[in-house]
Order: structure tokens, then sequence, then C-alpha cells
């Protein structure tokens, strides 16, 4: 017996396979689902964002998808040249001022976003070295950013460097404790290097971290 979809606007039961609800035409979910890299949160796999820690979920990686984030990195910097004249010339009241404060902020951030996307792009596409300056440029703006660090650290492994490797994600760490995603890439390292102990900790610690998101994810 198959399962009615139940609609997450109005709560009409809705027949399996149903793309949208009968009762208001809401966009049903399709009943499949991902794992967002950042919290482990289990979210419905049509979701941009995940349901814990609000960050966007990974796009599968491709050339394509590569072309596209360094398109949105040069207009970032193109945004920046046009502001600097006004901001160089001082001739922005304070409403502006606060205004180019805020927009300075958001380009930073999404920046280091887009840096960290591109990285893990270049290492799945199997390019440690290009992942390995996307993370460089991107610590330069944050260096306590858990997302960037951790793709250091898989970056730094894919090319050998094991101990820089397990420093980035001790960072990553003291960044973010609670991030199953980092215990899990440390302990996996430490297990590769015989040090059983200290990997068992951290997926014992992953292993909560997954189990408290998925508490989370339900409230």
């Amino acid at each position: 017996m198959t399962t009615p979809i139940r609609c997450p606007r109005c709560s009409q039961e809705n027949p399996a396979g149903a793309k949208f609800c009968i009762g208001c035409g809401q966009p049903l979910p399709s009943g499949e689902f991902t794992t967002c890299r950042q919290c482990g949160a289990t979210v419905a796999a049509e979701s941009r964002f995940s349901t814990v820690c609000g960050k966007p979920l990974p796009v599968e990686a491709s050339g394509e998808r590569v072309a596209q984030v360094e398109a949105e990195l040069s207009h970032l910097t193109f945004l920046e040249q046009e502001m600097a004249p006004a901001t160089a010339r001082g001739i922005l009241c304070t409403t502006d001022q606060t205004l180019l404060q805020w927009f300075s902020g958001w380009v930073k951030s999404r920046r280091v976003q887009l840096l960290q996307e591109l990285a893990r792009l270049h290492r799945e596409l199997g390019e440690p070295a290009a992942a390995l300056r996307s993370c460089r440029m991107a610590l330069r703006l944050d260096p306590w950013d858990a997302g960037i660090l951790l793709e250091l650290g898989h970056a730094q492994r894919a090319i050998g460097e094991q101990a820089q490797a397990e420093e980035a994600y001790l960072r990553a760490l003291v960044a973010y404790p609670d991030w199953n995603a980092a215990h899990l890439a440390l302990g996996a390292l430490q297990e590769s290097q015989g040090k059983l102990a200290s990997a068992a900790v951290h997926f014992q610690a992953a292993q909560a971290a997954s189990e408290l998101a998925r508490v989370k994810a339900r409230l």
C-alpha cells in the first residue's frame, strides 16, 4: 500500500506520486531525502537550504557549476569596484555609509561561501590543488570559518599533507565543536594513522552530533 503525501501548507492528503496538492496547489515534497554536509540534518531532496543550520545544500560537482561560481565571484568583485569611487571621495551620507557597511559585510560573507563551494567542487572533481587555493583565499577573509577549515583539511589530505589536514580539522572543531562532519573527517584521518582510541572518540562525537541534529529537525 502506498503512503499518501500530506501537504505542508494545508495538511490535505494527496495520492502517492502527486506533484501538487489537490487542496491548495502547493508543490509537494518528493518523499526523497538528502543530508546536509554542514550539520548532518536530514532534509527533503528538493530543499535548497538545511532546516537546522540554514546553510545551502551542495550542488553536484561539474565543470558547469565551477563556471557559475567563478562568474558570481567575478560579479562580486565588479560590485566592489563600482562602490569604491564614492567611498574614496567620502561623498556618502550617514545612511549610505550604513548601507555600505552592510553591503561590504554581505559581500565578504558571500565570497567566503562561494570559495568554500568552489573548493568542494574542485575536490570532488579530483583537483585538490585548486581546492587548496580556494581555501587559502577564503581563509584570508575569515581565518576561523569552520566550513573552509574542513575543506582545507580535505584538500591537504588529498595531496598527502596529513599533519596539516589534522590541524585543519582540529581548528574546524574549535570553531564548531559539535560539527559531526568535522568529527568524522578527523576520526577517519586518525584511524588511517593508527590513532584508534582518538579516532573512536571523534566517531562517537559525530554520532551524538548527528542524533542531536535529527532531534532539532523534528522540532
